[in-house]
């Protein structure tokens, strides 16, 4: 299940904040997963140096020691890298995080009342570098990589043990999937209150 699950969040991650497709579990060995796995393993070695930076991240910078292996920061780097300069010359729109870090940047975030700017200043830019969106992406993927699915595996062996608050979650879906008429919305998934409580 944890297999399972690292992977589907990896494809969720890779559309929502990179805008790229990948598919896991067809492409068993690609290699955005294969960099996802290498950069969220605090194994060995690994567990060393990050609690050398929890504790002495200057003296770990002095000796050149970086927090994450050298090939997958240069891979998520130069991809996300690629997909700016590609956005920006081809003039493409995605609906993921990095359109809306370039949006910051270029002063046309739109708020949730259409207002252009969140801080009701008129069309104010961000100053946010390539770096700056590069950072926050890969944090993005760092954060969720391998929490999302860790919970997804805590959640689903805590629902396979008690049975009857599967049965009431399963309850709870398929009466908003008859609702929906089988196409659940975000509206619809925001009115799961069942299921809210079970994720919580």
């Amino acid at each position: 299940m944890k297999d399972l699950f690292t992977r589907y969040t990896n494809d969720v991650i890779a559309t929502a904040a990179f805008g790229i497709q990948c598919d896991s579990f067809k492409d068993k060995s690609n290699q955005f997963y294969e960099m996802g796995k290498e950069v969220t393993d605090f194994s060995g070695i690994r567990t060393l140096i990050f609690l050398g930076y929890t504790f002495c991240s200057k003296l770990m910078k002095m000796l050149d020691i970086p927090l994450m292996s050298r090939p997958a920061t240069k891979f998520f780097r130069a991809l996300i890298y690629e997909t700016l300069e590609s956005r920006q010359r081809l003039n493409i729109v995605r609906p993921d995080m990095i359109h809306l870090l370039l949006q910051a940047r270029n002063g046309k975030l739109k708020g949730h009342d259409g207002s252009t700017s969140v801080n009701d200043k008129k069309n104010t830019a961000i100053e946010l570098s390539d770096e700056d969106i590069a950072a926050q992406a890969f944090l993005f993927f760092f954060a969720g990589f391998d929490t999302s699915s860790t919970l997804l595996c805590f959640t689903t062996y805590l629902l396979a043990l008690h049975r009857e608050f599967q049965d009431r979650l399963q309850t709870e879906i398929d009466q908003v999937l008859e609702h929906a008429g089988g196409k659940i919305n975000y509206e619809d998934l925001h009115a799961m209150k069942y299921l809210d409580q079970v994720v919580s």
